[in-house]
């Protein structure tokens, strides 16, 4: 099990770190990477990263995660916009909606909210939400 937790981490981030926000660091306002970011510290508002967007076990989000992969380890407040691959991991805490593509909840993780697969494959940005899931009405 872990050798296939190591090659998810590693397919969902290509093995490259680009951004790191440390455990002391506090942002507040909209933050755009190009490649992937680690969250150590905390973040409030959007965070729109073109890959990976890691919160570590102190990281603290309170806002909309907008990515290709996200991998939770911390505590996010908000909803998570994928267009690829969620991971929650042991001990995490999500309060907020996920969208996409494939999902991994560990054991013992807290979230709350719905989850919904994501269709296409266009990433997501802060300048173009995900399209509502259709619903049909009968009358």
């Amino acid at each position: 099990m872990l050798g296939q937790k190591r090659s998810q981490v590693s397919e969902a981030t290509g093995g490259k770190l680009d951004t790191i926000v440390g455990k002391d660091a506090f942002i507040k306002g909209e933050v755009k990477v190009k490649g992937s970011v680690r969250i150590d510290g905390q973040i409030e508002g959007l965070i729109d990263s073109s890959d990976t967007v890691i919160v570590g076990k102190t990281g603290r989000v309170s806002g909309e995660v907008r990515a290709k992969s996200a991998i939770v380890a911390g505590d996010v407040s908000g909803d998570l916009l994928l267009s690829s691959l969620g991971i929650l991991e042991t001990g995490s805490r999500l309060r907020g909606d996920i969208v996409c593509q494939g999902l991994v909840i560990n054991e013992g993780v807290f979230f709350e909210g719905r989850c919904q697969r994501r269709d296409g494959k266009a990433a997501p940005s802060a300048s173009t939400p995900p399209k509502p899931a259709e619903t049909s009405k009968e009358g």
